[in-house]
Parts: C-alpha cells; structure tokens; sequence
C-alpha cells in the first residue's frame, strides 16, 4: 500500500518484502496438500463470518522466509489480540469500507448523472465521518511500532486530519442545504428493529391509509411512480431504494444554486483515492480471522501461542496436531487430541521417528509442519511454548 512517500503495509514490512512474495509466484508447494493446509484455511475464514468476498488464501498459503516479516505480522497480530477495543476498531473499520464500497458500486451503476452526484456525495460523507470517529478512538496512546503508527498516521490524516475536516465541513454544510428544499411531510419507513429501509413523501394531511407499512408505500409509489409497478419486496431491504432515488430527484430540482456547489465539490471529490482503505480492510481481515478463529477454539478448550523465533533450536512444549482438532471442534468434542513435545538442536541433521502402525506418527509428523507453516505466517500456534528457527523451505512426501 502506498501512501503519500512511504510504503504500508500491515502484511510486509518493507516493499522489497512484498516484490518478493509477488515475485515467487505463490506457487503451491508440496507440503500444502500433504499438511492439508487448504482445509484449515477455510475453517478459519468460515468462522471469520467475512465470506469470499476477502479472500486471503494465497497469503496463508505462503510460509515467510524473512523473519524481520513475521515479527512485523506476530506484533499487529498480539497487539489486536490483547487490546478488545482497537480490536473492534480495526472490525467497525472494515465494516465501514465493505459498506463503502457496495453504495459506491451501486452509485457507478446508476445512468442518471444527478443521482450519482448526490449519492457518491452522501456515501463519502458518511464514510469520512466514520473514519474522523476511528481515528480518534484509535490515536490515543497507541504503542504502535513508529514505522507502522507514521503510516496509520498518513492514511487516517487524509480523512481526519485538520484540512480534511475542513473540506468535509463544506461539503457536510453543503448536503444539509438540500435539507431545506426537501419536502416536509415525511414518514421513515422502518422495521421492527428500527432500521429504516426508505423515505416516503406524504401530500397534504395523513390518511388512515397511512397507518399501515404497505398503505405508506403505495401513497409514496402512487405520489413519485405515477403507474409504476411497485414491489414491496424487490426494494424494501435495499440502502437506496426507488423511492429514495425520486427523492433526491424532487430535492434536486428544488435546489437552485445549490446545485452549482454540489456539481463543483463533485468535481473535487469523484476522485479521491479509496484504495488504501480497501487494502488495509483486506489486510485487516487476515488478522481479524486469525484472532476469531483462536477466540472461539480456546472456549473449547483449545490453546495457542505466539511463537518465538531464535537461531540455535527449535524447541515445542504440547503440540498438537491443529487438523485434527478442527475435526473434533466441528463435531463438538471440544480439545482431546494427543500432545506432544519436541526438540531439534543445532547441528542435528536426521531423526527416527519409530512406532506401531496407527500409532500417531503422522499426525505427530502434519503437527510439526502445520505449526512451522502457521508460525511463518504470523499466526498464533497450536502449543503450549515454542521456540522456533525460521526455515527457507518444508518439504513433505
């Protein structure tokens, strides 16, 4: 992610880092399929609630080689971890992006110009005053490392700092002006948990018709629509309904030169550059899967830990074999898999691993690399203690 003459990003410490990973080809080595890394990377995004939509496969799929890359990741990680509110700062930041951007996927889609100014209009000043809001909750007392806290700093600065408040005072001023030339009667249509799905128009006094949600919406239809054929349930769930559409249409027309100002802040704002939130709520959404998954996993019973990574040993207290404790989750056993501790000192080269047929040996064996490939990641491990030296290559056959 660039943002203003620094590189940030909360997946790669460094560009070189990241033209690396790009470089490599992400390709599918042989331990992917044989640790079947494929299956615990869809369990962790199923519980994660995100859907497919954020897809970070190829990141999890793709052990780190600099160990500079894994701390980088293992301290945004602890830092989500034991912190409950910049936790939910970070959830409500990739919330806000998500809704971002579907209003302005469906604004692109509208053919009338005037809509589509007034609709890109309302939807960044609604995400600008969500971001001004984060900031804040997440600018006070940070420990953040300086290089990451600079780039958080720059980003949020384009929505949240002084000139931007200031421009999105006009802006905020200038949609507060089309307030007034909006009609009076109006009644929010709303459901039974108070979310209102439209804004419906009422001419002269109320009718008894009135009283009921379909009798709204047909004096609403009736008044903007003329004979068109209103569905309930095609536009009742909809952000922007047809009725809110011939609304803003009315309001429009009634601005005089209010319009002039809308068409000049449209101009300035149409190409404010999105992008660094969209990929910092995509980069987000690895770790807020990571820390969930581990959440829900531990009120089983179930135990993990941020590994430490050093140059003469490796050294793992109760590891367990992480696949088959998904197994036992999903059916409600809660954690009953065997652990295991292990050691590999520098200067060994080989180890025998005897034992019966069915004896655990492979699954003892798929723990080793799944917690190796899962330590590379950034990610907490399946462990009680583990001490780990990082590796340029896992091979299984």
């Amino acid at each position: 992610m660039k943002c203003g003459d620094v590189y940030f990003s909360l997946l790669w410490d460094s560009r070189e880092n990241y033209e690396e990973w790009l470089g490599s080809g992400n390709g599918r080595g042989e331990y992917i399929t044989d640790l079947n890394l494929e299956y615990l990377y869809e369990e962790i995004q199923r519980l994660s609630g995100y859907g497919e939509q954020y897809d970070w496969e190829k990141i999890f799929l793709h052990p780190c080689t600099r160990v500079s890359t894994v701390l980088h990741r293992q301290g945004i990680m602890q830092r989500l971890w034991e912190d409950p509110s910049l936790y939910g700062a970070a959830r409500d930041f990739i919330s806000s992006v998500s809704g971002m951007r579907k209003k302005m996927g469906r604004v692109c889609g509208m053919n009338d110009e005037r809509k589509k100014r007034l609709c890109f209009l309302q939807a960044a000043e609604t995400f600008f005053t969500e971001m001004e809001g984060l900031y804040e909750r997440t600018d006070r007392g940070r420990d953040w490392k300086p290089g990451l806290a600079e780039g958080i700093r720059r980003l949020a600065d384009c929505i949240a700092g002084s000139s931007a408040k200031k421009e999105r005072a006009v802006l905020s001023d200038c949609l507060q002006k089309l307030c007034r030339y909006a009609p009076q009667n109006l009644i929010l249509n709303k459901d039974k948990t108070q979310a209102c799905h439209n804004i419906v128009i009422v001419p002269g006094p109320p009718k008894n018709i009135l009283d009921s949600y379909t009798g709204r919406l047909r004096e609403a239809a009736e008044f903007f629509l003329g004979e068109y054929d209103f569905s309930i349930d095609v536009y009742q769930d909809m952000d922007i309904t047809c009725l809110d559409q011939k609304l803003m249409e009315y309001t429009y027309a009634q601005a005089g030169e209010t319009r002039n100002e809308i068409d000049i802040i449209y101009e300035k704002y149409r190409d404010f550059d999105f992008f660094p939130f969209i990929s910092l709520a995509d980069e987000l959404v690895f770790y807020l899967s990571c820390i969930h998954f581990r959440r829900e996993y531990e009120k089983e019973g179930f135990y993990f830990t941020m590994p430490c990574f050093g140059t003469e040993r490796t050294c793992v207290k109760g590891a367990y074999d992480m696949l088959l404790g998904v197994n036992l989750f999903k059916n409600g056993e809660g954690c009953r898999p065997v652990s295991n501790d292990y050691a590999f000192h520098r200067g060994a080269s080989w180890f025998i691993l005897t034992g019966a047929n069915q004896g655990g040996k492979t699954t003892f064996i798929r723990s080793i690399g799944l917690i190796q490939c899962l330590a590379q990641t950034g990610m907490f491990v399946p462990a009680e203690e583990a001490i780990l030296k990082a590796v340029g290559h896992i091979h299984t056959f």
